[in-house]
């Protein structure tokens, strides 16, 4: 019985610690990306990286906004439309994704990363 109590409050502990919340937001290929943006869908492209790497190239119409201001500055400068397609892009990968998980726990509904611009067939400019 004394087993059974303790393997009861170890899975209860467990359930309740666990924060591995759903994820909310897609991830695509830069191909998928493209198709997107060239659709005429009414679209939100957002650079993620420092000003310097957006300067020295970036996706055509891209919003610059660093990842470390997304929380404070996303909704005064860029939109506070909560269904707007976003499309979030960093050098590889990794900044797009937490800036995509940030977007989602803030109320956006239509959040899609598309990794790195590292990747990007598409057009680029400066």
């Amino acid at each position: 019985m004394k087993k059974f109590l303790v393997i009861l409050m170890c899975l209860v502990l467990f359930c309740g610690c666990n924060n591995n919340e759903d994820v909310s937001y897609k991830t695509i290929s830069s191909n998928e990306a493209e198709e997107i943006i060239n659709s005429g869908k009414d679209v939100i492209i957002l650079d993620v990286r420092e000003e310097i790497e957006y300067t020295s190239g970036h996706i055509l119409n891209a919003i610059n906004l660093p990842l470390g201001d997304i929380e404070s500055d996303f909704l005064s400068k860029v939109t506070d439309d909560k269904e707007m397609t976003i499309l979030v892009y960093c050098q590889s990968g990794g900044r797009s994704a937490l800036a995509s998980d940030t977007l989602a726990k803030m109320g956006f509904t239509d959040v899609i990363n598309i990794g790195g611009i590292s990747d990007w067939q598409g057009e680029i400019v400066k």
